[in-house]
C-alpha cells in the first residue's frame, strides 16, 4: 500500500482556485481583444468628427479673444490696482531688466528723503519753540567756573619713619 500524502493548505487552495484562474485568464484575453476594437472605433469617430470639433473650438476661441480685447483696459486697471507698492529696498534688490519692465504704478515713489527732511525741519522747529518758551520762564544757569585747586601745605609732611617728635633736649621721648 502506498503511503498517503496529506495535502498542504497551498495545494488545497490551488485546487479550489484553478477554475477561477482559468476563467480570469479567458476574460482578460477577451477584454484585450475588445479594447483594440474599441480603440479603432473611437479613432474612426474622432476622424469623422474632427472638422466639426475644430470649427467649434476655433469659433469659441475667436469669441473669447474678442471678449478679452474688449475688457483689456478694465482688466489692466484692475491688475494695476492689485499690484503692491514696492519699498525702495525691495525695488533696489530687483534686477535692472525687471525694474525696467515694471509699470510706473508699481515703482516706489522716491519721496523718502523728502519725508525725512520735512520731519527733521518740523522737529527742529518744535525744539526751537520749546527751548525759547522754556528759556523765558527759568533763569539761565550760572556760567561755568572751573574748580579751584586745594591750597598747598605750608610745611613739608613728616618723614615716614619719624613718628615721635624730639623733646626739648633733642632726645626722643619713650612711649
Amino acid at each position: 500500500m502506498p503511503l498517503r500524502k496529506k495535502k498542504s493548505v497551498r495545494d488545497k487552495i490551488d485546487d479550489r482556485l484553478g477554475d477561477v484562474r482559468s476563467t480570469a485568464a479567458d476574460l482578460a484575453h477577451q477584454a484585450a481583444e475588445r479594447a483594440a476594437d474599441r480603440a479603432h472605433q473611437a479613432a474612426g469617430l474622432a476622424a469623422d468628427r474632427a472638422p466639426e470639433l475644430r470649427d467649434a473650438v476655433v469659433s469659441r476661441l475667436e469669441h473669447g479673444a474678442d471678449v478679452v480685447r474688449e475688457r483689456a483696459p478694465e482688466l489692466r486697471d484692475a491688475l494695476l490696482e492689485r499690484v503692491p507698492e514696492l519699498s525702495d529696498e525691495q525695488y533696489d534688490r530687483l534686477p535692472s531688466a525687471v525694474q525696467d519692465r515694471l509699470p510706473k504704478q508699481a515703482k516706489p515713489k522716491r519721496k523718502r528723503l523728502r519725508k525725512v527732511v520735512g520731519l527733521g525741519l518740523v522737529v527742529g522747529a518744535g525744539a526751537a519753540i520749546f527751548a525759547t518758551l522754556r528759556g523765558s520762564k527759568t533763569p539761565p544757569p550760572p556760567p561755568y567756573q572751573p574748580p579751584t585747586p586745594a591750597p598747598a601745605p605750608s610745611s613739608p609732611p613728616p618723614a615716614p619713619g619719624a613718628d615721635a617728635a624730639p623733646g626739648p633736649e633733642g632726645k626722643v621721648a619713650p612711649r
